[in-house]
């Protein structure tokens, strides 16, 4: 049948159709929010949120924190949910009928919720985001959001709660309307025009009145230069309470507020590049809010837990803000794009389209095959999005599948969709017609029947941009691979006919997007290439799959994964022989411990896995060590090294054959019972075969080196890295020695490790399993400072509001739960418990080290080596550590007499400074810090310095915070060194006031330089001061050490020995300056005999000056410079120096007034086009000289401002900028580029007459600012541009990332990559995807450029979870590289076990687990007591049942089950379960009978007899029988134990 009617006479495309919202302007256009598709995302975030709505889950609430890639429509759904929470119930009705079908229990919750109840919208965009600079900027932007919504919903006037804004404005203008405030109202004006820029306090009312941040820093400006507080300030936090309680007032159907702020990630960047945690602090204070009903809910593609690692200072502070927030991360799923699409076409008539369709052919049978389709690609799926797709049609869904994967080769999956869906293009390829999907519909159906577009076409659209594009020769060549066989196939094909061509244009396709996605749904399979072809009439796929492979044009091969048989184009293989001689090649020059070496970080962390539950290994402060058993006889000096050092060791032999491990068997055996603090494991077995195995896999890469085959090198880099995960499978059955013992473990490293542990470090603390303790140092150990000696001191922490803080508590627990600390947090010194504790014991030994050390400086590292505190038997390390030494310390600290040396050599007693010293040297081993215990007589020593020198309100209190203050006093205070004073006194308190400061500045200068101060030094400065006291009183120091005793000692000095400075130099100030500018030292340094020599110089000054000589000036690009010469050195010297300047001759001015250091002189103020005179005057205390010869000095304009222009292309930047006028007599530009706007590193001077240069030396990715300066003919510099940030012009999408994985890490998934080897600065951002099983891949995170490991928290047991990880730019995102698939094992349930009585037998049977739980084996345990049982039999995973015909009547016997996965973890029967065999027969009827008896029942009758010779064997029975009757009983004992086995 033919037909004229078309797809595109029903189905037309959405020109208007919007796939992205804004959060500021879309928020309320309801032809946008009311048309939103609720997602299993959307879902899922509705359940992490529905505290707001949910009575049942109301002691949850949290902040809210919403993160997610890119483009995956958060500000949609928030935009949505902020009209689902507020809007109307009657408006919103529909909506919440469709969220209450679609979301099950959550949809019902909010709709039940919304029938009574709503919250009060406040929306922040973007833009308030970035006006965001600190704490109160934060606040200001929350207080102009919830006026701006009050507004936006008619309720400002009924609001009687003030802003702050609005608040300073009423007072301001109150202050504008009282005539009596006059006076003050003109200092404000004043302050205005000078430091702002408003011109009235009118018009800063209406900046305030505008909720203008700037009115508000211009008014508190003001008071803070007042030194005053500011009036009437608002408390934001306060504002919303009072706000929302009248809220409620006037519609009681508002619940809460809900503060919905988009595009937070900046505000994160803010805090963290400017380290500010008082940000962040303000962030997390807002979130608690939730408790109040006022939610704090953020938009961020980035968690705080992300940006941990970008921001290290700030780690333990965005840890606390993570943990306030409920954090929600919303996905595009698969099955959005199909949404998208469906939603971008639009059928007229439904109704006829469907009828057009069945004329067609297209029946309920295609539907079915849809349906059936849908279900292998995404798995599990809901029958709303089945009917999506079929909207799509005719729009085969393998089309739309395959080209959103394709789009991650070549372009953002939307532009790459959408520009195929609305394209109209036809044009003949020379391998194929690229056809657009909207000229599709135009032309078809063109012979009467169903026609689809589908994945061929897709081929042929974007096979151009393939051809194009510049795939990476390494990382993408399996991509490439595909490609290049198309071209070299396409004729063969071809001739094959239009259906082999299409099959081969699909094979080709689908091969390129699973080696760049790993996708199972892309792997050319013949299920999947009839999935991609279903419906096409194709009916012969078999024989053309037979055909292109015996053309050849494919491969075909059977995949050991999938069991499918795969169809691949065909590569070059490689030669046997030559393979075999390059591995023998490899085995000459390599060895077993290469091997060892290559997959040692595999096989460690195999170890750690197994450990996970011993925090020490958990937690990085173990070493795991892996050699060979040849290398044990050359690492004995290797194993005393590790055995030196602070770690915990654990040495793991692994043999390569039988000889090394007997060999290593008797060696660690001998080694364990040497190193006691070592854990030594030996696995058993050869690994020879595997280590062959992977030198074939070396030598095939070698090959594929030498070709410069990368499908060789491929396939062998597969290989190598399969025998390594082989190895891994292979190491089970392990053998640990430890001082001298041995035990073997069938299954691989058990609870024996952490035995051990608890023996090395057995007064340490590895009981405490709460990992926070054994992370890096928190500055929280200063809280212990803080409680310790206080009355609810232990209170304080057992209620503390921060979990982790509370946890401090266990340290003070000792194994039976006593309390080792009693309320105010002081050890319970009497009790036995304590005595006996770990704690008691490390605390007593550092206090008792410090004690010993008082008064002098203690090296914490010396301190911590010196008491083996991180060695056995204690082992200290990482929070822990650092907890238990401030706790030590905190006594000492409480008297105020402990002190840590700052960075800056200041002492400090700061709580925080001196815990962050621990900290430090407890983070680096290679880092120390000093602190200091103060002794009594030095406290007394510093007090009474304290009352000397009037210090008593400094709050200074230790020896070296005193003298510090006193250097700092003499230097700033009395400007002149306390030597001078005892020339003020006369004898015998001369000498006195001498003796006593000489020896404080020998104290002074020995605080300075960290010397031990001596016990009898600081008791002869004691002893000096109080012979002063007892002689003239102690009133005698209020001016002995004044001010004014130390000016009249210096002149009692000058009288004495310069008389003559006294009168050049009335003012002791001017002298003062005088000998500050020859001595440039600090002036408590300065000696006498240095300042009477400097006195001495000054001295000849006292006469006029001559005047100044050859003076000259000349234009400099810093202005005016005029030198002249300095005098004779045998004439008076000048103190000043007078500059005066000119417009004439006749008529000068002062322009400066300098002191004679230099005879140099720069005029900055000259104006341009200006000629003056200048001369100089010399003067000092004497006189003035006459004034020199004058010089004169035109002045040039200064060099103009040049704008730069800008413009980008993909090889070069190109700066140009205007050629100023003549008049400016330009010499040269100099033209200079950095990576930010205020560092520029390289510079270049261009020519006056050149307007424009271009850079080439600019790498792709990177930023760059340029800076061009016009220099004139006097090299005067103009003011400099600079211009904006400019990059070359990207084009195209980074390349991948690389060496991508996944690993288990408690009981979920960590995802590792590497960055690009090449071009790593295009990378902008990484995406992780994850595919559940159900065939459904979405992007689960999105990480910033410097991340290269996430971790997946959201995991369930028992589902195999395969992940990729792409690179994204402006450009566009690289393909996917596929990072491994892994499924954690679902918990073990409690076997079901049962035992009956057969025939005098235990019939033994039980329930057998589910394939989901890889059960490996069971293991039977029978003893004759509940708590003595051992293994008995062992049997696989499909066996259900046994008979024990063992059993003897009368005896009782138990037996449990224990069920072991493929991981290790086991889990036995609930209980042990007892058995008795009460079928006997009587010893004393066998005379006569004993055929009978066999013939009736042979195993009754064997098992009693075995009973009788065992009680007789067994019991100690055979004392008396001789020893070949002994014999002969042993041999039928063995004989019957036989015969009961068969």
């Amino acid at each position: 049948m033919v037909t004229d009617t078309k797809y595109s006479d029903y189905i037309h495309l959405n020109a208007a159709f919007k796939d992205v919202f804004s959060f500021e302007s879309d928020i309320d256009k309801e032809s946008l929010w009311k048309r939103f598709i609720f997602t299993r995302s959307y879902k899922e975030l509705l359940e992490h949120i529905s505290f707001i709505f949910s009575e049942q889950r109301i002691n949850e609430r949290k902040g809210i924190l919403l993160t997610g890639k890119y483009g995956v429509g958060k500000s949609h759904a928030t935009g949505v949910l902020s009209h689902l929470l507020w809007d109307d119930f009657s408006i919103i009705q529909d909506m919440l009928t469709r969220a209450k079908q679609d979301m099950e229990e959550t949809g019902s919750a909010l709709y039940q919720f919304r029938q009574n109840h709503r919250f009060f919208p406040v929306i922040l965009s973007g833009r308030d985001s970035g006006d965001v600079s600190d704490a109160k900027s934060f606040e200001y932007r929350l207080q102009i959001a919830l006026e701006r919504s009050l507004k936006k919903f008619g309720y400002s006037d009924q609001i009687s709660e003030k802003t702050e804004f609005e608040k300073y404005s009423l007072w301001l203008q109150g202050l504008v309307a009282d005539p009596k405030r006059e006076e003050y109202l003109n200092l404000i004006e004043n302050y205005i025009q000078q430091n702002s820029d408003f011109s009235s306090a009118d018009e800063l009312i209406d900046a305030l009145d505008d909720s203008d941040i700037e009115g508000i820093r211009t008014i508190t400006g003001f008071f803070n230069e007042l030194d005053v507080p500011a009036p009437r300030h608002c408390d934001t936090s306060g504002y919303y309470d009072a706000v929302l309680a009248q809220l409620k007032k006037i519609d009681p159907s508002i619940a809460g507020i809900i503060i919905y702020w988009d595009e937070f990630t900046t505000v994160f960047s803010t805090a963290g590049k400017n380290n500010d945690a008082n940000l962040l602090g303000l962030i997390q204070t807002w979130a608690e809010k939730a408790s109040s009903n006022i939610y704090l809910y953020l938009i961020s593609h980035q968690s705080p837990e992300a940006l941990r690692g970008k921001y290290k200072a700030l780690e333990d502070n965005l840890a606390v803000v993570s943990d306030r927030f409920v954090v929600a991360d919303i996905r595009m799923d698969k099955i959005t794009t199909y949404h998208l699409i469906a939603e971008s076409l639009h059928v007229s008539d439904w109704s006829g389209f469907s009828s057009f369709l069945s004329k067609l052919g297209f029946t309920t049978k295609e539907y079915s095959q849809i349906s059936t389709v849908c279900g292998q690609v995404f798995g599990e799926i809901y029958h709303r999005d089945e009917q999506v797709i079929k909207r799509t049609i005719p729009l085969h869904l393998y089309s739309v599948y395959v080209a959103g994967k394709l789009a991650d080769l070549i372009g953002s999956a939307e532009r790459s969709i959408f520009q195929l869906i609305h394209s109209k293009t036809e044009i003949e390829t020379p391998f194929g017609q690229k056809l657009g999907f909207a000229k599709f519909l135009e032309q078809e159906p063109s012979n009467g029947s169903m026609s689809w577009y589908t994945i061929d076409q897709v081929f042929d659209f974007f096979y151009s941009d393939l051809a194009d594009y510049e795939f990476d020769s390494l990382t993408e060549a399996n991509v490439v691979k595909p490609l290049n066989a198309f071209t070299h196939y396409y004729e063969v094909a071809k001739s094959m006919g239009d259906d082999a061509l299409k099959v081969f244009k699909t094979v080709v396709l689908m091969e390129m997007l699973n080696a760049k996605t790993q996708d199972p749904v892309l792997l050319p399979t013949k299920k999947n290439i009839s999935n991609a072809l279903v419906m096409t009439n194709l009916t012969n796929l078999d024989a053309i799959l037979t055909n292109l492979v015996e053309k050849p044009i494919l491969l075909a091969f059977d995949d050991e994964r999938t069991g499918s048989k795969i169809f691949k184009t065909r590569y070059g293989g490689y030669d046997d022989e030559e393979l075999e001689k390059a591995k023998q090649e490899l085995l000459k020059n390599s060895s077993f411990e290469k091997f060892l070496e290559y997959n040692q970080t595999k096989i460690s962390q195999k170890i750690k896995e197994a450990l996970l539950d011993e925090p020490r290994i958990a937690n990085g402060h173990a070493d795991i060590t892996i050699w060979s058993g040849a290398e044990l006889t050359r690492k004995k000096q290797k194993i005393r090294e590790l055995d030196a050092t602070s770690r915990l060791n654990l040495i793991v032999v692994i043999p390569e054959k039988p000889a090394d491990y007997d060999f290593a068997r008797n060696e660690l055996a001998s080694l364990s019972s040497t190193y006691k603090n070592a854990i030594f494991a030996l696995y058993e077995g050869s690994y020879r075969k595997r280590y062959e195995k992977w030198i074939s896999a070396c030598a095939l890469q070698v090959l594929g080196q030498t070709r410069a085959n990368r499908s060789i090198m491929d396939e062998a880099k597969r290989q190598i890295e399969s025998e390594g995960d082989r190895l891994l499978s292979d190491l089970t059955r392990v053998s640990l020695f430890f001082r001298g013992a041995t035990v073997t473990k069938a299954d691989g490293f058990g609870t024996e490790v952490g035995l051990h542990m608890s023996q090395i470090y057995n007064r340490g603390f590895d009981s405490l399993k709460y990992a926070e303790f054994w992370k890096a140092p928190k500055i929280n150990s200063r809280d212990i400072f803080e409680f310790y000696g206080k009355n609810l001191g232990r209170k304080a922490f057992e209620e503390h509001k921060t979990y982790y803080v509370k946890k401090i508590m266990e340290l003070f627990r000792d194994n039976r739960d006593n309390i080792l600390v009693d309320t105010k947090l002081l050890l319970k010194e009497d009790e036995s418990y304590t005595q006996t504790s770990p704690i008691y014991e490390i605390v007593t030994k550092i206090r008792q080290y410090v004690v010993k050390h008082n008064g002098n400086w203690i090296s914490v590292r010396v301190m911590i080596d010196a008491l083996e505190l991180e060695r056995p038997p204690y082992g200290l390390c990482g929070w822990m550590e650092s907890l238990i030494i401030a706790y030590a310390l905190a006594e000492f600290a409480s008297e105020s007499r402990l002190e840590v040396l700052t960075g800056n050599q200041t002492p400090s007693k700061d709580a925080t400074k001196i815990i962050e010293a621990i900290n430090e040297v407890i983070k680096n081993k290679n880092s120390d810090r000093k602190i200091r215990y103060g002794s009594i007589l030095e406290n007394k020593l510093a007090k009474k310095l304290r009352e000397i020198f009037a210090l008593e309100g400094e709050g200074k209190t230790t020896l070296p915070e005193v003298t510090f203050k006193i250097r700092e006093r003499i230097n700033s205070f009395y400007s002149l060194p306390l030597w001078t004073i005892p020339y003020a006194y006369q004898e015998p308190q001369k000498q006195l006031l001498r003796d006593l400061i000489n020896s404080l500045n020998s104290l002074l200068l020995e605080t300075n330089t960290e010397k031990d101060i001596s016990e009898p030094q600081i008791q002869a400065i004691i002893d000096k001061i109080e012979e002063i006291e007892l002689q003239r009183t102690t009133a005698v120091w209020k001016y002995c050490f004044s001010q004014k005793a130390v000016s009249d000692g210096m002149k009692a000095y000058l009288g004495l020995h310069y008389p003559r400075l006294l009168l050049a130099y009335p003012s002791m100030e001017n002298l003062t300056q005088a000998l500050k500018n020859e001595v440039k030292e600090d002036i408590w340094t300065w000696q006498e005999q240095r300042i009477a020599d400097v006195l001495a110089l000054l001295n000849r000054s006292t006469e006029p000056p001559e005047t100044p000589q050859n003076v000259h000036s000349s234009l400099e690009p810093e202005g005016v410079v005029i030198v002249w010469d300095m005098p004779q050195s045998d004439s008076p010297l000048p103190t000043f120096y007078l500059i005066e300047r000119g417009e004439s001759t006749d008529s000068f001015q002062i322009l400066s007034k300098k002191l004679a250091d230099s005879t140099r002189y720069c005029d900055s103020g000259a104006a341009a086009g200006k000629t003056y005179y200048y001369r100089i005057i010399a003067e000092n205390p004497a006189g003035k000289s006459e004034p020199s010869i004058e010089v004169m000095q035109k002045i040039l304009p200064p060099p103009p401002q040049l704008p730069l222009r800008i413009h980008s292309e993909e090889e070069y930047i190109e700066i140009s900028w205007d050629i100023p006028d003549s008049t400016y007599e330009i010499k040269y530009y100099e033209v200079s580029r950095g990576e930010s706007p205020k560092d520029f590193n390289q510079s270049e001077q261009i020519p006056y007459n050149t307007n424009s240069r271009q850079d080439y030396d600019v790498e792709p990715g990177k930023k760059y600012y340029y800076r061009i300066s016009a220099v004139n003919s006097t090299g005067k510099k103009g003011q400099g541009s600079v211009s904006a940030p400019a990059k070359l012009l990207v084009t195209t999408p980074p390349p991948p990332p690389q060496q991508a994985s996944v690993a288990s890490e408690k009981g979920h998934i960590r995802v590792t990559w590497s960055h690009p080897a090449s071009a790593r600065d295009v990378v902008e951002e990484y995406c992780v995807y994850r595919n559940d099983g159900s065939g459904v891949t979405s992007v689960v995170h999105v990480g910033p450029s410097a991340e290269t490991s996430w971790f997946d928290q959201k995991v369930r047991p028992g589902i195999m979870y395969s992940y990729t990880v792409s690179s994204r730019n402006k450009a566009g995102e690289s393909a996917c590289v596929n990072a491994g698939s892994f499924k954690i094992l679902p918990e073990i349930p409690p076997i079901k076990l049962s035992v009956i009585e057969d025939e005098g037998h235990a019939q033994i049977t039980w329930e057998l687990l589910g394939d989901e739980y890889a059960i490996r084996n069971y293991d039977l345990r029978r003893g004759d007591r509940p708590d003595s049982l051992k293994i008995f039999k062992s049997f696989s995973s499909d066996r259900n049942s046994f008979t024990d015909d063992s059993v003897l009547p009368g005896r009782i016997y138990y037996y449990d089950l224990i069920a072991w996965n493929s991981e290790g973890a086991h889990r036995g029967s609930r209980e042990a379960i007892s058995f008795t065999s009460s079928v006997s027969i009587d010893i004393h009827a066998w005379e006569g009978t004993t055929k009978a008896l066999i013939e009736a029942n042979s195993k009754l009758f064997i098992s009693s007899l075995r009973g009788i010779v065992s009680t007789v064997v067994d019991n100690g029975k055979m004392d008396a029988l001789a020893a070949d009757d002994k014999k002969l009983l042993l041999q039928v004992k063995t004989f019957l134990e036989e015969l009961a086995d068969e």
